[in-house]
């Protein structure tokens, strides 16, 4: 005599699975928005860091007078990228890195200038920088001294 599931058991076993298989997804998706959102940070406070270290040492790479090494978190189209650009007199500007954060997130527009030597913000208060991605949220904070957090 051959010994066979019944239907409850098929069906219980079945709903064990999908409610498992559930929790796997659910948990995958937080640790993948969690993931996006520690990228971007680390690549805007890299940059952040870059441009602060190349103010205080003065370095250029236009002409005329170094006014600020700057950089701009900005979006184009459903893109995110990081900015770092070195800014002289009379208006001139070289982009020096141009780099996309990860795809997905959704970013505070914003811009920091670096004073040449004291490694300060140029005529700004504190600027925070705010990247989101489903339910996380991550910010990298420049102060007015310059000091990255």
């Amino acid at each position: 005599m051959k010994r066979a599931f019944t239907m409850i058991e098929i069906l219980v076993t079945m709903g064990l699975f999908l409610i498992i298989t559930g929790v796997v997804i659910g948990n995958f998706r937080g640790v993948t928005s969690q993931q996006k959102v520690n990228q971007s940070v680390a690549l805007i406070r890299q940059t952040l860091q870059t441009a602060r270290a190349n103010a205080m040492a003065g370095k250029k790479m236009c002409t005329g007078t170094l006014v600020s090494w700057a950089v701009v978190v900005y979006q184009n189209g459903d893109d995110n990228f990081v900015k770092l650009t070195n800014v002289c007199a009379a208006g001139d500007q070289i982009d020096t890195g141009n780099w996309q954060l990860s795809e997905g997130v959704t970013i505070t527009n914003n811009i920091v200038h670096f004073n040449p030597l004291s490694g300060g913000l140029v005529g700004q208060a504190d600027v925070n920088f705010t990247v989101t991605h489903n339910d996380v949220t991550g910010s990298v904070l420049v102060k007015s001294s310059g000091e990255i957090i």
